[in-house]
C-alpha cells in the first residue's frame, strides 16, 4: 500500500479540537486537506496542513499562514469560514475550517457541454466572484489566483437546486500593507499564466484590478470554453501584454453582445479602464436577463428575415455575401493589421492603418537651420549656461567652434512622397521577437551583437555582449537603468523584467537595419525622420517651448554632468510613450527625447548645397575622405542635453556601435 492511502496516514483517527480526522480528501504541492467529523455532534469540518515535505520550508509555512490570516480577517459568503488555527503533535500548523461538500469549478467545466456553462450560470457564477472580491478589496486583500481551480461549487444554502461560489488557496494573496507581499522570491511572479494581469506579467505591482482581469479570464472560459489566450507554445505572459482577445460574441454564437462588451472591459489592458468588482457584479446583475430577452428578440428577427427573404432573395444573398467578406476583412485586420501596414500594398496601407503605425502626408519642407535660427539656439545655450553654471562648458564650447551648429547649416528645400512611421519607437519585447525569428532560441548572430566574432564592449562598460565563441551570455546589454534582452537558454531572447515597453538600445545600424526589412520597412532618411519632427514648423516636436523635463525623457544619465531630469533611484528610461507632451504633429513619439536614432545616411559634417531633392538618403554612400565612416543618429536623448531635443540636430555614430543612448524607429514609403 502507498503512504498515501488513508490506511497509512498517521493523521488518520487522531483529534484535533474534538474533532476526529477520518481520511484525506485532498493534496496539492505543499497542502493536505482532511476531512473530519465532531466526536459527539457529528458535523464535519475541514482541517488543512502543511505535507511533511513542506515543513522545513520557511516560504512555504509563511505562505500557508498567509492563507490563514487572510481567510481570518474576512467574513463572506463566498470565502471559506475559518473555526480556528492551531499546531499538530508532529509540528505542522493546521487550519480548522468548514467542510465545502462540492467540486471545483475547473472540474464543472470539464463536465459540462463544450466545456463552457450557460450564460446564465456563467454570469450568475461572475457576480458572486466579483461580490466576495469587492469585500475582499475593501480589507486591502488581492487575491491574485483567481481561476477555475480555486473557485469552489456547492450547494446555495438560499436558492435550493442552484450552485454558489466559494474562493480557495490564498496562499499567494497580498496584503496591501507595507512590506506585506509574499513573493518566493524576485524573479518569480505570483500566479498561473493563463489568467494573469497585463500588468502582473511585466512584474509590476498588483491591486485589486488584477483579480478583475483574472475574473475575466474565468468568465471568458465559462462562455466560450477556453482561456482568451491558449497555450501553443508562445509565451503566455507577452500574449498578455501585447495581444487583444478575439470577442467572447465571435468565440461563440450563443453570447450576446451585450455580455462579450462586458467581458472585454473586465479584460481591459491597462488597470484604470477596467471596472471595479463593485460594477462588475452590478453589471452582471443587470445581464442575467439578457438571455432569455435575446433568444425572444432571435426568434422574432428570424420570422422577419425569412418573410423578408422570400421577396428579396437576390439582394439580400449579395447583402450577406458582402457582409461575410467584410466580416472575414475586419478580423483579419483586426489581429494582423500592424503586419499587412508594413508588408501590404500601399493601398491597403492608405486604407488600414494600425494605431502602432502613422502615416505622413507627402510634402515640400526647408531642412537644416538658418542663421537666424543659429542665433536662437545660441540663446538657448546661454539660457542652459546661466541655469546650470560651470556645467555646460564643453557644450557651449562645441557651440562656439561651430562643430555642433555646422552641421546644420545648410538648408535646402526637399519634397517627400507620403510615407508610414512607427509612432513608438523599436522596444526590446519586439527586438527580442526578432532575434528569436531570426536566428534561434539558442543562437547568437555573431554581426549583430560581436562583429568580427570577437569579445566587444558595449558603451557601457557594464553591458556586455557575447565571448569569443559567440555565445552570449547571461544578459545582453541588461543594464537595470535602460533594462534590455537577456538571454534564457530556454526561452531564447526575452525582454529584462519591466522593460519589455522600453526602447531597445545597444543595436547596430545593421541589426536595425536588419529588423526593419524583416517586416516589410526601412530605416527613415535623415530627411524623412526630420521632416516627422518638424511638420508645422515646430522648433521642437512637441512645439517652440523650451524643452522641460516633463516634456521629454532628457538628462537621464546620472553619470553625467548634465542630469537634472533625474526623477527616482529607478526608472531612467521610461516606456516608450510614456511622455505624452512629446509628440509631433502626426501623433509620433520620442522624437524630441527618449533614446536618439539611426537613419539611413551616411554622416557628413557639411551636406552638400542643393535647391531640391527627393532622393533619399541624401548621402547614400560613405564619404571617401572619411577614414571611420559614420551613420547619421537624429533626436534627443536621455544621456544628452536639451539641445538635442531640436529637430534639426544632427549626431552620428559608426554602423557597428553600440551605443546605450541609440534605438532606432522603422518607415515605409507610400507612392
Amino acid at each position: 500500500m502507498s503512504s498515501d492511502e488513508p490506511e497509512t496516514d498517521p493523521l488518520i483517527g487522531i483529534v484535533v479540537e474534538k474533532y476526529v480526522i477520518e481520511r484525506r480528501i485532498g493534496a496539492g504541492g505543499m497542502g493536505v486537506v482532511y476531512f473530519a467529523r465532531h466526536e459527539s455532534l457529528g458535523t464535519p469540518a475541514a482541517i488543512k496542513t502543511l505535507n511533511i515535505q513542506s515543513l522545513q520550508d520557511p516560504v512555504a509555512r509563511e505562505r500557508f499562514l498567509r492563507e490563514a490570516q487572510a481567510l481570518a480577517r474576512v467574513q463572506d459568503e463566498g470565502l471559506v469560514h475559518i473555526r480556528s488555527i492551531g499546531t499538530l503533535p508532529d509540528g505542522r500548523p493546521y487550519i480548522l475550517m468548514e467542510f465545502l461538500d462540492g467540486q471545483t469549478l475547473a472540474t464543472h467545466l470539464a463536465d459540462s457541454e463544450g466545456d463552457r456553462l450557460s450564460i446564465e450560470q456563467a454570469l450568475r457564477f461572475t457576480k458572486q466572484i466579483a461580490t466576495t472580491l469587492g469585500t475582499l478589496h475593501v480589507h486591502r486583500i488581492v487575491h491574485r489566483d483567481i481561476k477555475p481551480a480555486n473557485i469552489m461549487l456547492v450547494e446555495d444554502p438560499v436558492v435550493p437546486g442552484q450552485l454558489r461560489t466559494k474562493l480557495l488557496d490564498f496562499g499567494i494573496a497580498k496584503l496591501l500593507e507595507a512590506n506585506s507581499d509574499l513573493t518566493r522570491n524576485a524573479n518569480q511572479i505570483p500566479g498561473t499564466p493563463a489568467y494573469m494581469a497585463p500588468e502582473c506579467c511585466e512584474g509590476k505591482p498588483a491591486d485589486g484590478k488584477a483579480d478583475v482581469y483574472s475574473l475575466g479570464c474565468v468568465l471568458y472560459q465559462m462562455l466560450c470554453g477556453r482561456t482568451p489566450y491558449l497555450e501553443d507554445g508562445g509565451n503566455m505572459l507577452a500574449k498578455h501584454i501585447f495581444q487583444r482577445p478575439v470577442p467572447p460574441h465571435l468565440q461563440t454564437r450563443a453570447v450576446p453582445r451585450a455580455v462579450s462588451e462586458f467581458v472585454l472591459e473586465l479584460l481591459a489592458r491597462y488597470p484604470a479602464d477596467r471596472v471595479s468588482p463593485e460594477v462588475a457584479a452590478k453589471r452582471a446583475g443587470e445581464l442575467l436577463v439578457l438571455p432569455a430577452s435575446t433568444a425572444w428578440r432571435g426568434r422574432w428577427l428570424w420570422r422577419s428575415l425569412w418573410q423578408h427573404l422570400r421577396h428579396h432573395r437576390r439582394g439580400i444573398g449579395i447583402a450577406c455575401l458582402t457582409s461575410m467578406l467584410l466580416l472575414a476583412l475586419s478580423l483579419l485586420i483586426w489581429f494582423r493589421a500592424d503586419w499587412l501596414v508594413r508588408v501590404g500594398p500601399p493601398w491597403f496601407s492608405r486604407l488600414f492603418l494600425h494605431s502602432t503605425v502613422v502615416q505622413v502626408p507627402a510634402g515640400t519642407f526647408i531642412s537644416g537651420t538658418s542663421s537666424a535660427e543659429n542665433d536662437i539656439v545660441w540663446g538657448m545655450a546661454k539660457e542652459l549656461d546661466a541655469r546650470y553654471p560651470q556645467e555646460l562648458g564643453e557644450n557651449t564650447k562645441e557651440l562656439a567652434d561651430n562643430r555642433y551648429l555646422d552641421r546644420e547649416a545648410v538648408q535646402r528645400t526637399i519634397s517627400l512622397p507620403s510615407f508610414l512611421i512607427d509612432r513608438y519607437e523599436v522596444t526590446n519585447e519586439q527586438f527580442a521577437q526578432f532575434l528569436n525569428k531570426q536566428l534561434g532560441a539558442r543562437r547568437v548572430y555573431v554581426d549583430y551583437l560581436c562583429p568580427g566574432g570577437t569579445d566587444r564592449k558595449a558603451a557601457d562598460s557594464k553591458a556586455y555582449v557575447c565571448n569569443s565563441n559567440g555565445m552570449p551570455y547571461k544578459n545582453l546589454f541588461n543594464d537595470p537603468r535602460y533594462g534590455g534582452i537577456s538571454f534564457d537558454e530556454n526561452k531564447g531572447f526575452v525582454a529584462a523584467p519591466g522593460s519589455s515597453r522600453r526602447p531597445v538600445v545597444s543595436v547596430t545600424w545593421q541589426a536595425a537595419a536588419d529588423f526593419c526589412a524583416a517586416s516589410g520597412m526601412r530605416l527613415p532618411s535623415e530627411a524623412e525622420w526630420e521632416y516627422v519632427a518638424r511638420r508645422g514648423g515646430r522648433r521642437f516636436p512637441w512645439g517652440d517651448r523650451f524643452p522641460s523635463c516633463q516634456d521629454s525623457v532628457l538628462e537621464r544619465k546620472r553619470d553625467s554632468k548634465l542630469s537634472h531630469c533625474v526623477p527616482n533611484e529607478g526608472d531612467v528610461l521610461p516606456d516608450v510613450g510614456s511622455m505624452p507632451n512629446d509628440k509631433s504633429e502626426d501623433g509620433v513619439f520620442d522624437m524630441g527625447g527618449s533614446v536618439m536614432e539611426w537613419t539611413l545616411d551616411w554622416f557628413v559634417e557639411r551636406l552638400p548645397a542643393s535647391d531640391q531633392t527627393i532622393r533619399f538618403p541624401l548621402v547614400d554612400l560613405p564619404p571617401s575622405s572619411e577614414d571611420k565612416p559614420m551613420r547619421v543618429i537624429r533626436g534627443g536623448g536621455w544621456t544628452e542635453s536639451v539641445l538635442s531635443a531640436r529637430g534639426t540636430g544632427r549626431s552620428r555614430a559608426r554602423p557597428d556601435a553600440m551605443n546605450a543612448g541609440i534605438g532606432f524607429r522603422c518607415v515605409r514609403e507610400l507612392r
